[in-house]
């Protein structure tokens, strides 16, 4: 492909500014670390092949330029060039010469014509081939290969600006390497694949072949580790690079360098030219597409949740929305739930987003009540789906259901108290688990015998446990794990959601397997069954100890680094967006009845919290170091029970608190954390 150092001298008068974009006019919201080489665009918006429609392309050829000099009466930006091929260029000797009609300044037309071009100058927007219109011709190599439209565009003025250009000469390299496909670095344009129409559909054809790790199609870079130079000189040198898509395979096999920290910098933040070391290439294609288009990860719709819970008795969800990027036109977007039977939208389920709140999703917010399904056993997970979009941006009103983010919502039988129950059938002596009492009493009414608490779940644990079935026999497995993808490539499907666990949680729960009469046991004793022929198959998840556990949500600041330690989910979501904390795991549980205080303060110089279980501390906190006391932060155990450490960091006096005693360490060898000591217990 034709790179910056391989065009002809015609390309680089024509196009003189193509290569180095003016930083002026990019748009504000980009800065040097929003290119990432590794993930130069995602391959959800490369192969977004329904971007934009014929008309779409036509009218954005359109508004690129209004007006096209096709005569080339403007003054030549270029001035006369090297008219007289001393290799000194717009000497008053080439100005005498270039000056055809002698009016005293140069036309474009005067400057095409010292090259042995002429008028007329034809823009893309009026450009055809074959009979067919430029942007006919786009959207069809689109569609041949599956590839966005809004890139092929992209990729034209990346080469050579032909979408932008008021004075394109047909017939020199602009129309007939459009592209720059087969112009490599170190030799002549072939003109097998000259003309627009071979240019784009011989470009898509790459891009659809490395897409599909096409076997006959070479390319020297791979996904994962690559070494990719920043200049075609190997003495500019270059960096490992982790590639982590097949598009950006593709887009380093068509331009195979990156930009360099100094071409960044400039690029991004101004200042001194960049020296012969750069490349822009890749980087003017991110720039470009930003610029016109949007996010390279491609605009999406993204759901905030401030309460994502719904019950039976009609506790609401609240779910917030925002947008990836500011609209250029008002986006109505209509939101429905995945399952009526468990929740309704309160009103009209319509939001409309404009230039103002695209980005403030405690405006854009959608309320789900719960519904009484009497058919509901146990907890149910279900969906709020932006269902209908419509807009006169056609980024968004074009919008892919992949770009389209799903809320997720519990609906909790609140039946059901924080218990797995076993049932054993009489029958069959096979088991049955439920956390549903009112299922617990339809199975005891069909015979199942009641073995009472098995172990106890997880209170809005992070993995949800799956009941899965063949017909035959029944298992447990969490959503998402190995288990769960293995279950069902082997004919078992969900029955129902059962309960939630935490990787944090402390309690391991074994599965054993009696494969002789395939049934299973799941139990805190490893070696239960074992005279029936019960085999310990190991760990199948882990869960809480108690039916009152509570789990702490750990959250930090993005900004400060202060950590936020919460029971409360509605605390810890509205910290996530209004308060830019962002979430980092499920910390640990404890007991909503514990015996013992854990005091939460925050201290009023900055904003850094303390948690302790002493009272006389607390005090001392608010009397001496200007400390506020916010409460009860959550409860913990008098003496028996797992140890929650406390650490601060000697860099900038932020605590830590973690019942992870690897993690402990890992701070204080590595992060220039000291150990407080133990902070309090949890059960």
């Amino acid at each position: 492909m034709k790179k910056l150092f391989a065009l002809s001298f015609i390309v680089l008068a024509l196009l003189g500014s193509l290569f180095f974009i003016n930083s002026q006019n990019k748009t504000e919201a980009l800065t040097a670390s929003d290119f990432v080489a590794g993930n130069i665009m995602s391959d959800l918006v490369m192969t977004n092949k329904n971007s934009m429609s014929v008309s779409q392309i036509q009218t954005f050829l359109n508004s690129k330029v209004p007006t096209c000099d096709t005569q080339g009466l403007q003054t030549s930006e270029f001035g006369a060039g090297d008219a007289d091929g001393d290799g000194v260029y717009n000497t008053q000797a080439d100005i005498n010469l270039a000056d055809y009609n002698d009016d005293g300044r140069i036309q474009r037309w005067e400057w095409a014509k010292v090259k042995g071009y002429s008028p007329p100058f034809t823009c893309l927007k009026s450009y055809s081939e074959n009979g067919k219109t430029s942007a006919q011709i786009i959207y069809e190599a689109a569609q041949e290969f599956s590839i966005n439209p809004q890139v092929l565009i992209v990729l034209l003025q990346k080469e050579q600006a032909l979408i932008t250009d008021t004075w394109p000469i047909p017939g020199s390299s602009q129309y007939k390497t459009a592209t720059g496909y087969g112009c490599p670095d170190t030799a002549p344009c072939d003109a097998e694949y000259f003309g627009l129409t071979n240019q784009l559909r011989w470009s898509s054809r790459m891009f659809r072949a490395i897409l599909n790790n096409s076997p006959t199609w070479y390319t020297p870079y791979l996904t994962g580790t690559n070494y990719i130079q920043f200049n075609p000189s190997t003495s500019c040198g270059g960096s490992n690079v982790t590639i982590r898509n097949r598009t950006t395979q593709a887009l380093y096999n068509y331009t195979p360098y990156q930009p360099n920290n100094e071409t960044l910098s400039w690029k991004f933040n101004g200042g001194a030219y960049p020296s012969s070391c750069g490349a822009y290439g890749n980087l003017n294609f991110f720039v470009y597409f930003s610029e016109w288009f949007g996010s390279t990860q491609g605009v999406r719709i993204i759901p905030v949740t401030y309460d994502s819970t719904t019950d039976k008795t009609g506790e609401p969800a609240l779910i917030g929305f925002k947008l990836s990027s500011r609209p250029t036109s008002p986006v109505t977007i209509v939101f429905k739930v995945s399952s009526p039977s468990n929740g309704e939208v309160v009103g009209n389920g319509t939001i409309v987003f404009n230039s103002e709140n695209w980005d403030k999703p405690n405006l854009n917010t959608i309320r789900i009540k719960g519904k009484n399904n009497t058919d509901l056993v146990g907890n149910y997970r279900y969906w709020l789906i932006p269902w209908s979009i419509a807009s006169q941006d056609i980024r968004y009103n074009n919008l892919s259901s992949i770009f389209r983010g799903n809320a997720s919502i519990l609906h909790q039988d609140t039946s059901s108290a924080p218990a797995v129950y076993r049932m054993a059938s009489s029958e069959t002596d096979k088991y049955y688990f439920t956390s549903s009492t009112s299922e617990r009493g339809e199975r005891t009414a069909e015979g199942w015998v009641d073995q009472g608490v098995n172990f106890y779940f997880c209170q809005s644990g992070e993995q949800l446990v799956h009941r899965m079935t063949n017909g035959e026999e029944r298992r447990l497995a969490v959503e998402g794990s190995g288990t769960y993808a293995a279950l069902a490539t082997q004919g078992y499907r969900v029955e129902s959601p059962v309960f939630s666990v935490s990787n944090q949680g402390n309690v391991p729960i074994y599965w054993l397997y009696d494969s002789a009469n395939k049934r299973s046991i799941y139990s805190i004793n490893p070696n239960e069954g074992a005279a029936a022929g019960f085999i310990n198959k190991g760990v199948a998840f882990n869960t809480c100890d108690s039916s009152d556990n509570q789990a702490v949500y750990r959250l930090v600041n993005t900004e400060t680094g202060d950590r936020l330690y919460t029971t409360s989910a509605t605390e810890r979501d509205r910290a996530l967006y209004e308060r830019r904390y962002r979430y980092e795991q499920l910390a640990f549980y404890t007991c909503a009845d514990g015996e013992v205080n854990v005091y939460r303060l925050v201290s009023k110089t900055n904003g850094d919290r303390l948690y302790t279980s002493s009272a006389t501390e607390r005090d001392r906190a608010v009397s001496s170091y200007n400390y506020r006391d916010e409460g009860v932060g959550f409860k913990a155990c008098s003496s028996v029970g797992v140890n929650v450490y406390r650490l601060v960091s000697k860099t900038n006096g932020d605590r830590l608190y973690t019942s992870s005693a690897t993690e402990r360490d890992r701070a204080v060898s590595s992060y220039n954390y000291r150990d407080e000591g133990v902070g309090f217990k949890i059960p």
